[in-house]
């Protein structure tokens, strides 16, 4: 009895351990689907662009809605591809213990799993490409910037900055952190958020500090914090 025990034991745990495998695999494929989808979707924002934008990007919030909800057709790619490399290997993860096949259950889930993803991004890419639409366009000589999906894009000389606010503080709560903003205002009340992707707006600062410079605008700098992590604390607290 103890053999048999033994026996069923290492079984259970050895289907635990291949059940553990393929789910790492299909998240690490739902990440890398997921990684090339929003890179497409920035690349289709960039090529709304003038062709001397140097720095593109949308407010954080736009941002969110943009990337996010692809996750969710990315999860159920990353799971299909990972079924169909199980099935196409000599001894994949999800096998029958009789036929050495891949398992009736799986190999009918992949259909379904198709199906799902197809679904859900048919929901998502609208609402993604429909964020993805409010953006603005740094050039060398002016700013292209799209308020909203359908506003049409508005053209402005660096000369129309009103103002530049730099904030950089740390966010307690569920999920901590600095939380960054390098809002520009124009003079007609248009703004928008520079740090979506702080690290982007890093490499992109040198060049919209040559832009901006001998400009007559407001400098904001008092809300950032002293512990504001480099680069983002000389970036932030010196004006442009």
């Amino acid at each position: 009895m103890s053999q048999v025990a033994t026996r069923r034991n290492s079984v259970s745990q050895r289907r635990r351990a291949q059940s553990l495998i393929f789910a790492g695999l299909g998240v690490a494929l739902a990440g890398l689907a997921w990684l090339a989808m929003a890179w497409s979707m920035l690349q289709l924002q960039a090529a709304r662009c003038p062709a001397d934008t140097f720095f593109c990007a949308s407010g954080q919030i736009a941002t969110a809605v943009q990337i996010v909800p692809l996750f969710l057709p990315a999860l159920g790619i990353g799971f299909l591809i990972a079924t169909w490399l199980d099935a196409s290997l000599p001894t994949g993860l999800v096998r029958s213990r009789e036929t050495g096949r891949p398992s009736g259950r799986h190999a009918g889930d992949r259909a379904q799993m198709l199906k799902l993803s197809l679904i859900l991004l048919a929901l998502t890419l609208p609402v993604s490409f429909a964020a993805s639409l409010s953006q603005f366009c740094l050039g060398v000589r002016t700013i292209a910037y799209q308020a909203a999906p359908l506003s049409g894009f508005r053209t402005y000389e660096w000369e129309d900055v009103a103002s530049v606010t730099a904030t950089c503080h740390y966010r307690r709560g569920r999920y901590p952190g600095w939380t960054k903003q390098l809002i520009v205002t124009m003079r007609d009340g248009a703004a928008f958020d520079l740090m979506s992707w702080p690290a982007a707006a890093a490499r992109a600062y040198p060049a919209i500090a040559e832009a901006l410079r001998g400009r007559d605008f407001f400098f904001d700098a008092k809300d950032v914090a002293p512990q504001c992590p480099e680069p983002y604390f000389s970036m932030l607290t010196h004006r442009p």
